[in-house]
């Protein structure tokens, strides 16, 4: 078996399998979408609803800057930033309501809700 000497590197012995490699120049990001991160969701709606009221609207900014600051660093477009932000808002948001609800629900039922 022969090699051709432009595929070994100076002096290696061994062959250059990825150097003559066509490489992508770009590459699309795919986010997981914001409104499937139920676990999140579930936690941040739990920490806000802990908090006296008055602490609970910057905690949900903070929750969502996060968000933001995150899908930015990963040079995620800024529509699509936009887009995953409002749908973790409106997730936590509703997992509030839900837990609100839940927690009401348990109190008339005497804690089997």
């Amino acid at each position: 078996m022969t090699f051709r000497s432009d595929r070994f590197g100076k002096g290696s012995g061994q062959l250059n399998l990825f150097g003559s490699m066509e490489r992508p120049r770009s590459a699309d990001l795919s986010v997981f979408p914001a409104s499937k991160m139920r676990g999140s969701i579930r936690d941040a709606a739990g920490e806000i609803l802990a908090l006296p009221l008055s602490s609970q609207k910057a905690k949900l900014h903070t929750e969502i800057g996060l968000l933001r600051l995150r899908l930015q660093r990963m040079g995620i477009s800024p529509t699509i930033v936009v887009r995953e932000v409002e749908a973790y808002k409106s997730g936590i948001e509703g997992e509030m309501r839900r837990q609100i609800i839940m927690t009401i629900l348990r109190d008339e039922r005497g804690g089997a809700a």
